[in-house]
């Protein structure tokens, strides 16, 4: 199985990205748009389980075009509350799965990146 492919951002922050081998990179699209919040028609349930699992993301990790992936995962994590019985050895790969993908978990955090959130200077306004 191939190593991951390394994000693009992390080859401009450590100083390996080259033009000649990385070409085909330059058109890579950049989500800036917010997560937000869950759909409108799933239940109170499901919207609490989209707050807690959304405030376990690093923060800007997840975006909109994320949505459907973080959908997948609370899915997978309703379905893994139900009951020690519905535990499965598989269920648990997909909800690991789905979890490495937001870097939710110490390993995965070193795999991520997001841009820094500016600092807020409380004494800018004096």
């Amino acid at each position: 199985m191939p190593r991951p492919r390394k994000p693009t951002k992390l080859h401009a922050i450590q100083g390996t990205l080259r033009t000649t081998r990385h070409r085909d990179r330059q058109d890579e699209p950049e989500i800036i748009a917010p997560l937000g919040g869950p759909p409108e028609g799933w239940s109170i349930a499901a919207k609490l389980l989209w707050a807690e699992i959304a405030n376990c993301i690093p923060p800007g990790v997840a975006r909109k075009a994320d949505r459907v992936m973080l959908e997948v995962l609370i899915r997978l994590v309703a379905k893994m509350r139900e009951g020690p019985e519905a535990m499965t050895p598989a269920l648990a790969t997909q909800v690991r799965t789905a979890c490495a993908c937001f870097g939710m978990s110490p390993a995965d955090r070193s795999r991520v990146s997001a841009p820094r959130l500016p600092e807020v200077n409380p004494f800018a306004q004096l």
